[in-house]
């Protein structure tokens, strides 16, 4: 039996699966191949591994197999993550619960609420966009729920809301 597994389609659906073809012999699969070569510009497609399942990179919009993406970004965008909260001393995993920024939702917490300056957050007016958050847009408001003043300033660079670069 000679199967091929294509995703067809130039953007397919997130989620769409692939389709197996099942051919006797090499010949008919040959034939397929070339039929579909030919409608090429008609149609895109792509040759996968069976079981695969269309998903794109929210970061760089690849297309890649569903099963290969973590919180929707492929391996190349993922960033590369503490196993255990930011926070010294602590081994709360940061990916459950209310966790941000590499700390768990309980360190979290207890930073929002911190009534004197968190020792790890740069003063603003001494920081710069070699903050690599802010270099990928992640300014200190990101997470802020409700409407913003424009003249919001990030607590990690010297960039206000109002003005995004």
């Amino acid at each position: 039996m000679h199967k091929i597994t294509i995703s067809w389609g130039v953007s397919p659906e997130v989620g769409t699966p692939a389709t197996t073809y099942e051919f006797a012999t090499e010949a008919e699969l040959a034939a397929f191949r070339l039929g579909i070569t030919e409608s090429e510009g008609w149609m895109e497609w792509n040759e996968v591994e069976e079981g695969y399942v269309h998903a794109l990179c929210r970061s760089c919009e690849d297309r890649i197999d569903a099963k290969n993406l973590v919180k929707g970004q492929c391996a190349e965008c993922r960033p590369v993550e503490p196993a255990d909260c930011r926070t010294e001393g602590c081994d709360e995993d940061p990916d459950t619960g209310d966790g941000w920024n590499g700390f768990c939702g309980n360190c979290a917490d207890r930073r929002e609420t911190a009534s004197e300056p968190v020792p790890d957050e740069v003063d603003a007016a001494s920081a710069g966009p070699e903050d690599e958050r802010c270099a990928m847009g992640m300014h200190s408001w990101i997470d802020t729920v409700g409407k913003l003043a424009p003249d919001t300033q990030c607590t990690r660079c010297p960039e206000t809301y109002g003005s995004p670069a």
